[in-house]
């Protein structure tokens, strides 16, 4: 009795999924999808940012009567901080397509494609069309 309850725990114990079993490449696969988005909002909200930063500067700095007034520094230093704005989320930017392209990449599996039978007379080489998706936001 003590062998059969025994054998039953061991049993019972081994079906439960191990963490060596979960797929970790599909959860690698959705961190990077969700870097790469996260990367693309921040570089594309600080190019909208700074690109009003420098309209707004300009305009400031457009509209002082003098060049020793203090609106035309603060149009200048907004428009060299929006233009610093704008620089920055251009790295950002090519990060996330980085990461895209990594995500890609995993995405890809290839299939061992199954010898045809014996039966089946023909060419030996089988036809494959193959598809490439970008996930990049720029167009090549």
């Amino acid at each position: 009795m003590k062998y059969f309850i025994l054998a039953f725990l061991i049993g019972m114990l081994s079906f439960k999924p191990a963490f060596a079993q979960q797929d970790q490449k599909q959860i690698l696969l959705e961190e990077l999808i969700k870097q790469s988005e996260n990367r693309k909002k921040t570089g594309l909200t600080m190019m909208a940012i700074g690109g009003g930063a420098v309209g707004l500067g300009l305009v400031l700095a457009a509209s002082s009567s003098d060049w020793s007034d203090g609106s035309f520094a603060g149009g200048i230093i907004l428009a060299g901080a929006g233009s610093l704005a704008v620089l920055a989320g251009i790295p950002i930017l090519a990060g996330s397509a980085s990461k895209a392209r990594q995500a890609a990449q995993l995405s890809l599996t290839t299939v061992r494609a199954l010898p045809p039978s014996q039966t089946l007379r023909g060419p030996t080489t089988i036809p494959s069309l193959t598809f490439s998706i970008s996930l990049s936001s720029s167009k090549r």
